[in-house]
């Protein structure tokens, strides 16, 4: 339902007429698109684009889980650099 509800949504901004915040909330909810809403936020409504809000983009356990355990592991070889940096006391 993604896909054609990005569809509806270009078709939306195509035709010029406002939309309220509690119909985009009703769209989200009749085709199942979590994005819709955040997407809205971020870029038609004055509140959100004020505040700077950003896209959300769903992401399954599995991506969220490989992304963790990346960036972990960057971590700990920044924490290694540091610690050998700090024992020897010379930047490489």
């Amino acid at each position: 339902m993604v896909f054609s509800m990005r569809v509806v949504w270009r078709r939306l901004k195509l035709v010029s007429f406002e939309i309220h915040p509690e119909e985009v909330v009703k769209l989200a909810e009749i085709y199942k698109d979590k994005e819709l809403c955040s997407t809205f936020c971020a870029t038609e409504c004055p509140v959100g684009i004020k505040r700077g809000m950003k896209v959300v983009k769903e992401k399954n356990l599995s991506q969220i889980v490989l992304e963790m355990l990346a960036t972990l592991q960057s971590l700990d070889e920044k924490k290694v650099r540091l610690i050998e940096m700090t024992v020897d006391g010379k930047n490489r």
